[in-house]
């Protein structure tokens, strides 16, 4: 499917996903209650990451990113701050630009987003309720929250020192004011035009700052 849509029905196992990975934090704790800072295997990095990519239901979206923060920082070849911070980014750029459509649109009581915009702390993750299922069961439907306009596509990275992607000039990054060694994260998005023209992939570009 071209659609994001497409994800919103995976939501219960976006839910397992978020129950199953608080377990996996204990196992490889060391003495000192810190975690290896490197693993072999990939671990739960990679289902948390997707999670918090394509899940957009705000709760477990947090949940995610926040267990991830938690993980071993290096996995495999991976680097889990980097993940987190990257999805922390494009969830931002979602839920910002979600409230102000829904601002436009819809009533009021679709400012929900706002009331769930900070990390869900550690300590609540830990708590035994918070895995229960109607804890994290979403109060209004998903699509409603973060419509598809406004959902993010595919993502790239890239540094102005190596070269711009396809389509991008150095007069499109040159507002953050930023050196060439500087990483941008690119995001993409369906723009389908406010006068019925036909959809059209749309792109972005912020500073990528860890």
């Amino acid at each position: 499917s071209s659609s994001l849509m497409q994800f919103d029905a995976y939501l219960p196992n976006f839910r397992n996903i978020v129950e199953q990975s608080a377990i996996a934090p204990k196992a490889s704790v060391r003495s000192d209650g810190t975690q290896p800072p490197f693993t072999f295997d990939i671990n739960i990095g990679l289902p948390l990451w997707f999670t918090s990519l394509r899940c957009r239901e705000p709760r477990i979206r947090r949940a995610a990113l926040a267990l991830l923060r938690q993980a071993p920082s290096v996995q495999g070849f991976y680097q889990c701050h980097i993940w987190a911070a990257v999805g922390q980014i494009i969830m931002e750029l979602e839920e910002s630009q979600a409230m102000e459509m829904n601002a436009a649109h819809h009533p009021p009581h679709l400012g929900v987003l706002e009331s769930t915009k900070e990390p869900i702390p550690s300590s609540e993750l830990a708590a035994s309720s918070y895995c229960a299922r109607a804890d994290m069961e979403p109060r209004i439907p998903t699509a409603l929250l973060i419509p598809e306009e406004v959902r993010i596509g595919p993502i790239s990275a890239f540094r102005p020192i190596d070269g711009f992607p396809p389509g991008i000039t150095e007069a499109d990054i040159a507002k953050w004011n930023r050196g060439p060694d500087q990483f941008f994260l690119g995001v993409s998005r369906i723009d389908r035009g406010l006068t019925g023209d036909a959809s059209r992939m749309v792109y972005q570009y912020v500073p990528l700052d860890f």
